[in-house]
């Protein structure tokens, strides 16, 4: 952790800190839990559990399924709520935000794919258009695409960031990954953060500068799907340590600086 350390201590002075503790303490006070709906249900009958502890400020979400008897498609996404999760909240696209959390990802099988991560959902005339960071078990990998949403691919590759684990893929089945999202609605740039918490390597980043604007409104959060090959098949998607910041307009200039000050606090918090 001394590394990121020295990065907080290299971006950021005393003062610039204070202003982000505050900012992230009053943002995060919109949003107050998670609202979870089971989108495809292909795979059902099966045994599904999903958990739910957010609050908007700590807690997480789990999403199990087993003992799988159907061989389609099963959705889980669980959106930020700005009512305690009796409905997803619906942002407008000048709504500038932050959304991280740890994430891991195991299923009983690699194949048929089972995948984690965030997920920006487009609303009314853009439904379906949405923005996906992922992590898959059948391919490994560390992932972003769909909808507007600028494609950024992690590992050994010429259009993403070098970040693998030595196997050759950057995600292995039932790694965690820390992975973090960074919409700027004022400059128009969305960016990427993965970190592999499994083997404590460094902080990748897709760059601050890959431009982006939702389609329209749009619901944020996360989400797991899965594809069972028979009942011994299972999928499990875990978040833990989220965390989110949807500050005021006044705020939105300090929020690609809120993303460093924010993984530096959690990071050097799990570290004790």
């Amino acid at each position: 952790m001394r590394s990121l350390s020295r990065l907080k201590t290299a971006l950021m002075g005393g003062s610039v800190c204070a202003a982000l503790c505050a900012l992230s303490t009053s943002a995060m006070a919109q949003v107050n839990g998670l609202y979870g709906a089971e989108i495809l249900n292909g795979a059902d009958p099966s045994t599904l559990t999903i958990t739910n502890t957010y609050n908007g400020v700590t807690g997480g979400a789990s999403v199990l399924d087993s003992q799988m008897t159907a061989t389609g498609t099963d959705r889980v996404d669980l959106l930020f709520s700005e009512n305690g999760g009796a409905s997803a909240a619906t942002f407008p696209v000048n709504q500038s935000f932050e959304i991280n959390a740890d994430v891991t990802l195991y299923g009983g099988f690699t194949s048929p794919r089972k995948e984690a991560g965030i997920r920006i959902n487009g609303t009314d005339g853009s439904l379906g258009n949405d923005g996906l960071f992922i992590l898959d078990t059948d391919a490994g990998e560390i992932v972003a695409f769909g909808g507007n949403a600028p494609f950024a691919l992690f590992g050994n590759n010429g259009s993403g960031v070098n970040n693998t684990n030595g196997s050759g893929a950057p995600f292995v089945n039932g790694q965690t990954i820390y992975m973090a999202e960074v919409y700027n609605a004022t400059a128009g740039t969305l960016t990427y953060y993965a970190q592999d918490l499994s083997t404590g390597g460094p902080l990748f980043s897709s760059g601050p500068n890959l431009a982006y604007t939702p389609p329209g409104p749009f619901q944020l959060g996360f989400y797991t799907q899965w594809s069972p090959s028979n009942p011994a098949d299972s999928n499990f998607a875990q978040f833990t340590n989220i965390s989110s910041v949807v500050p005021e307009p006044a705020s939105l200039s300090m929020l690609a600086l809120g993303s460093v000050a924010l993984f530096v606090r959690r990071r050097a918090k799990s570290s004790v």
